[in-house]
């Protein structure tokens, strides 16, 4: 939480400065209290492979604030991220040495980085090189590349063909948008224009998985891509649907082996305190679509997060906290002093 003294008359700003740290769901009063949410203690996190037996395997190190693990696109090495200070060390482990490296230090402004299809490490930043997509070689070593003014959807999948762009207001999305690589003439077009948010894109980019929000209830959908407003189907209605990779979208994927789409929701209404399950819902699409029902596929220990699909070795990709989160509400009073 920051503060930034403000005179109207003449109108100037001064110099923004820091109050608190992990500071959420915060109210301020005109005499200078504030009260606010805290979460203290959540302890390291274990980065770990989740399998579709429901077999649980920590790998690598335990950090403080790691942050969404993601897939290279060979499959060697997974890239994770640390806040420091408000801004982002990215960490790159190697799956068959059993290492990890800090491959950047304070690079991006957002709490995660990505991989473009060339295996280059993708980060968002506002800072001294502009404000947009930057493209950093894997090995951390060299000048980065600005990719596009753009912010990258980086919750999406890297595509070879396609780009995908989201709009923030307020850290919420507000729409994405989409380039096609291949025809770059057609320029960046509308995917969404309002809170619905890409979760996946099929292999052939043909078909894509969203959530939205505009009948009221937040669902998952199946659609063509780009999108035909004509054919559109509902895959599930979701309850409290894990926001894995520290923003929307990311919650759900195509099996292409299995023709299925997998999702993050709560349990079964059968089973008492089922918590957070992976769902199966069958898919063919020779000519059009046609969906199974969603089943219960299996439960996710508590403290699991999910972040990514090892669709190859067909397991998840996540972080594990065993120790409980606890939730303090705190008052704190005369901030505007020192």
């Amino acid at each position: 939480l920051w503060s930034v003294p403000l005179s109207l008359e003449p109108f100037e700003l001064g110099q923004p400065r820091r109050i608190l740290e992990d500071a959420a769901e915060v109210s301020a009063s005109r005499d200078g209290t504030i009260v606010h949410v805290r979460r203290p203690g959540q302890g390291d996190s274990q980065m770990v492979w989740f399998d579709l037996d429901g077999q649980l395997t920590p790998f690598g190190n335990p950090h403080e604030k790691l942050v969404a693990p993601r897939l290279s696109p060979d499959g060697q090495t997974i890239l994770y991220t640390q806040p420091d200070g408000g801004k982002l060390d990215v960490w790159m482990y190697d799956l068959e040495r059993d290492f990890s490296s800090k491959r950047l230090q304070r690079a991006g402004s957002y709490g995660m980085g990505s991989f473009m299809p060339d295996g280059r490490i993708v980060v968002l930043m506002v800072n001294e090189l502009g404000e947009g997509t930057f493209a950093y070689p894997a090995s951390g070593q060299g000048e980065p590349e600005k990719v596009s003014d753009e912010t990258l959807l980086i919750t999406a999948p890297p595509h070879p063909r396609y780009r995908f762009y989201f709009d923030v207001e307020m850290s919420f999305v507000r729409g994405v948008r989409y380039e096609d690589l291949d025809h770059p003439e057609a320029g960046v077009r509308t995917l969404f224009d309002d809170e619905s948010t890409l979760s996946d894109l099929h292999g052939s980019g043909e078909w894509m998985l969203y959530t939205s929000e505009a009948t009221g209830d937040r669902q998952l959908h199946l659609a063509p891509f780009p999108p035909d407003p004509n054919r559109d189907w509902t895959v599930a209605t979701l309850g409290r649907t894990d926001w894995s990779i520290g923003g929307p979208g990311g919650s759900s994927w195509f099996d292409e082996e299995r023709d299925r789409v997998l999702f993050l929701n709560e349990g079964p209404d059968s089973i008492p305190d089922a918590g957070r399950w992976i769902w199966s819902v069958s898919f063919t699409h020779d000519r059009d679509i046609q969906l199974g029902r969603p089943e219960p596929l299996l439960a996710l220990p508590k403290g699991l997060t999910i972040s990514d699909f090892d669709a190859e070795n067909l397991r998840f990709l996540g972080t594990a906290n065993e120790q409980p989160t606890r939730i303090e509400v705190r008052l704190l009073r005369g901030w505007q002093e020192d």
